[in-house]
């Protein structure tokens, strides 16, 4: 059953990740792309805003690349990558960060 509601074969047009993938280690990472791909209908569209720092402490959120965006996201696993730039993470209580932000569309349901 899909973690992302009660009904696995419920389908959906887009994804919106703000700050979630990069709290993952990679291998996490390739299971999360699993799911979300389960979810979205061919065409669909996962939106990405992710931390492109990497943080000099223990058990924070990783840095995600613009180049491991498009290693992950390949025509051969049925994505493709639409845009993909280097922007801030704008919040509230602090400065902004680096970021990494992302749409891959989903062509296939492999």
């Amino acid at each position: 059953m899909s973690r992302f509601g009660s009904d696995p074969q419920r389908k959906f047009g887009a994804v919106m990740d703000s700050g979630f993938y990069h709290l993952f280690n990679p291998e996490q990472c390739a299971e999360l792309i699993e799911e979300v791909a389960s979810v979205l209908i061919p065409g669909g569209c996962y939106y990405l805003h992710e931390f492109a720092v990497e943080f000099p402490m223990p058990n924070v959120p990783r840095q995600v690349s613009v180049a491991e965006v498009q290693s992950r996201f390949i025509l051969d696993k049925g994505w493709r990558v639409l845009e993909v730039q280097s922007v801030e993470f704008l919040s509230r209580v602090a400065p902004p960060v680096p970021a990494t932000c992302s749409c891959v569309e989903r062509i296939t349901t492999k």
